[in-house]
């Protein structure tokens, strides 16, 4: 679509969705996802998101139980990542604005789906900080936007001005927690 609101209302319905399967995932005893979005195709029979390429998947019964807590919230902090880091590829640097990237809130659909009994306010505080952080990555890339979708930078020197995902990573896990504590995925 060539609407950035329609685009937006579709990928909040996804994200919505990608949540509920990354949880459900999860609630299967399951561990390592790659949410990376090309592993996510859409079964339009049936209406829903279905996961694809899941041979690095491993079984939670093979790890302690807090390592299964630590790789859960792992799984779930790089689904955050993936889908937020999208959001400044080359292709996409000057199709989304800010202001409705805030609007529309694609995390926020994303996390009420792993989480579904939420609190929406508490949703909403948290995906503010972790839009907060990703702010600067998305404008200094923005700024450069010409330069890398003309080719005239490297891979390597684009990743250089990407958000460090090791620390976006444990950012989302400690945000989190406290509604994952609250979750039935806590409970298993």
């Amino acid at each position: 679509p060539t609407s950035e609101s329609t685009r937006l209302q579709t990928i909040n319905i996804l994200c919505r969705q990608v949540g509920k399967i990354i949880h459900d995932f999860t609630c299967a005893g399951l561990y390592r996802y790659s949410p990376e979005w090309s592993n996510f195709e859409y079964d339009f029979a049936r209406n829903q998101v279905v996961l694809t390429d899941l041979d690095s998947s491993l079984n939670l019964d093979e790890l302690s139980p807090d390592l299964r807590m630590l790789q859960a919230l792992r799984d779930l902090g790089s689904v955050v990542y993936r889908t937020i880091s999208k959001f400044y590829t080359p292709s996409v640097l000057d199709q989304y604005t800010l202001t409705n990237l805030l609007k529309y809130n694609p995390l926020f659909e994303l996390i009420l789906g792993y989480f579904p009994s939420a609190d929406e306010q508490q949703v909403k505080e948290i995906t503010k900080k972790l839009w907060n952080c990703f702010i600067p990555y998305f404008f200094l890339v923005k700024k450069h936007r010409e330069a890398i979708q003309g080719g005239k930078w490297s891979s390597e020197r684009r990743r250089r001005y990407k958000m460090d995902h090791d620390l976006f990573y444990i950012l989302s896990m400690t945000m989190l927690y406290p509604l994952f504590q609250r979750s039935d995925v806590f409970d298993l």
